[in-house]
């Protein structure tokens, strides 16, 4: 499932981020809201620095950076 797919792509990011690096990642609200979302940032030690949401769509961008000392 896309959640699935998420949760690993988010799980898996640090470790490729070049320091002081973000994630961005693109969601549809309608189908991931923003609760189902954080359980999966926490999983991949993320938290969330910006959201950025469409004014048309139900959809936005998150901007993550890994939790703790940078």
């Amino acid at each position: 499932t896309g959640m699935e797919t998420m949760e690993r792509f988010l799980e898996g990011a640090p470790a490729h981020l070049a320091p002081r690096g973000l994630v961005l990642l693109g969601v549809n609200r309608f189908y991931l809201p923003y609760a189902r979302c954080a359980e999966a940032f926490q999983s991949g030690n993320l938290q969330v620095v910006e959201t950025v949401k469409s004014r048309i769509l139900r959809s936005c961008v998150y901007v993550l950076q890994p939790q703790g000392p940078r």
